[in-house]
């Protein structure tokens, strides 16, 4: 998952110094609500590492904890979408969308629900198997699976990994957001000519 994350953060690096940017602009970028992405956090830690907490939440819910740790994430994502250009605001626009087709394929299903075809010609490990199917995150799709098709269901072979629509979706925001954070300075000192 490491390389899925670092390569579009790594594109819109590339991308933002091809359009001109600079990481500085990225690094002065102004965050608020940083909390609400630690406590998305911290329901993380208890869905991978507290499983009989994860259960009891989960049950008092009635719905996966993935679902709460999607909204919190949303919900920064808007907080910190006031007030930016708009190359800024299409990016998290993606980002939305990508979470929010996982967070659709997730509360229909319980959990991300994959298929044994794409873990095939993903030519998946029999270990990375094992951790996927011990996994709260991740279901075996069957036939009463809902939204099966919004699943994990794109085989990346180089990775021997299976990913969903909405990953792609998500990814490709993350790129265009880094990107585009990179040249806001540079884009406002344009747009105020």
């Amino acid at each position: 998952m490491t390389v899925l994350v670092a390569g579009p953060l790594l594109g819109g690096v590339l991308a933002g110094y091809a359009l001109g940017g600079r990481l500085r602009q990225l690094v002065r970028t102004r965050l608020r609500a940083v909390w609400l992405l630690w406590l998305a956090a911290a329901l993380q830690l208890v869905q991978f590492e507290f499983g009989p907490a994860r259960i009891r939440i989960e049950s008092a819910l009635g719905i996966s904890l993935l679902i709460p740790i999607f909204a919190l994430a949303g919900a920064w994502l808007l907080i910190n979408l006031v007030r930016r250009p708009p190359a800024m605001q299409v990016a998290v626009a993606l980002i939305l969308l990508g979470g929010g087709l996982n967070a659709a394929a997730i509360a229909a299903n319980g959990r991300m629900p994959y298929a044994e075809s794409a873990l095939v010609a993903a030519d998946v490990t029999a270990s990375q198997r094992a951790r996927g199917e011990r996994s709260p995150k991740h279901v075996a799709a069957d036939a009463a699976t809902r939204l099966a098709w919004l699943g994990d269901v794109i085989p990346v072979r180089p990775l021997r990994k299976v990913i969903s629509a909405g990953d792609i979706v998500l990814l490709a925001g993350v790129g265009a957001l880094v990107a585009a954070a990179m040249r806001r300075r540079s884009a406002e000192r344009g747009g105020a000519r």
